[in-house]
C-alpha cells in the first residue's frame, strides 16, 4: 500500500477527483453537519489516512487541532505543502492508534475500512483514546453480503450493519449515516455509506 501511494501521490488528487468524481470528503462534512450543532469546535482532531489532505481541509473550519496520518511518506510531503495539520504522522493508522498518548474529539476516517477489511481493531483502538462524546465520522464501500468482502480492486467492501454492531460493541452510538456514490469505477458509481457514529463512554 505504501509503495502504490507513493508511486501515486503526485497525480493521486487531480486523478480522484477529475477522473473519478471521487466525493467522499464532502459528503463527509455534509452528513456530519447534519447532526452537528452548527458553531461546534473540536479540540483535537485526527485524519486517519489523510492522503493528500482532502478531509483534513473539508473539516479545518471547526478544528483548533488537527494530526494527519499516512503511511506514504510521498503523501505526507503533499499534505504538507498545504499547511493543514498542525502534526502530520508517517505510519500505519493502527500502529498512531496504539501508540498515541494524545486524546481525541474528533475522528476522520475516509476510505480507510477499504484498506484495512477487519473493523474490529479500529473501533477497539480508537475507543481507547477517545475523550468523552467524541465524534467519529467513517465512510465505506458497502456490500450486501455478511461481514465484510474483498473486492476485484483490492480493496474492501462491508455491509452496514455490521459496521453499526461492531461500532456499538465499542461503545460507538450512531447519530446518522447516508448511502451515496463515493467515486467512479468503470464509469458507474461506487455505492458507500457514510456514518456519524459518538463515543458513549
Amino acid at each position: 500500500v505504501r509503495f502504490f501511494f507513493d508511486e501515486f501521490s503526485k497525480r493521486f488528487e487531480r486523478h480522484l477527483v477529475d477522473n473519478l468524481e471521487y466525493k467522499v470528503p464532502g459528503l463527509m462534512r455534509d452528513v456530519f453537519d447534519s447532526v452537528i450543532s452548527t458553531g461546534c469546535k473540536f479540540k483535537n482532531a485526527v485524519d486517519l489516512g489523510c492522503g493528500t489532505g482532502l478531509s483534513g481541509n473539508a473539516f479545518i473550519s471547526i478544528v483548533d487541532r488537527i494530526t494527519g496520518v499516512d503511511l506514504s511518506p510521498k503523501m505526507i510531503e503533499q499534505s504538507k505543502e498545504k499547511n493543514i495539520y498542525d502534526t502530520l504522522y508517517e505510519g500505519g493508522i493502527l500502529e498512531f492508534l496504539s501508540e498515541s498518548t494524545d486524546r481525541f474529539d474528533l475522528f476522520i476516517a475516509a476510505d480507510v475500512l477499504v484498506y484495512l477489511g477487519d473493523p474490529f481493531p479500529l473501533f477497539e483502538k480508537i475507543k481507547n483514546i477517545s475523550s468523552k462524546e467524541a465524534i467519529f465520522v467513517l465512510s465505506i464501500e458497502s456490500c450486501d453480503e455478511s461481514g465484510y468482502q474483498i473486492r476485484q480492486t483490492g480493496r474492501y467492501s462491508h455491509n452496514c450493519m455490521f459496521v453499526e454492531d461492531m461500532a456499538n460493541r465499542f461503545g460507538f452510538e450512531l447519530l446518522t449515516k447516508k448511502q451515496a456514490g463515493l467515486r467512479k469505477e468503470n464509469e458507474k458509481w461506487v455505492d458507500g455509506e457514510i456514518f456519524v457514529f459518538k463515543y458513549q463512554n
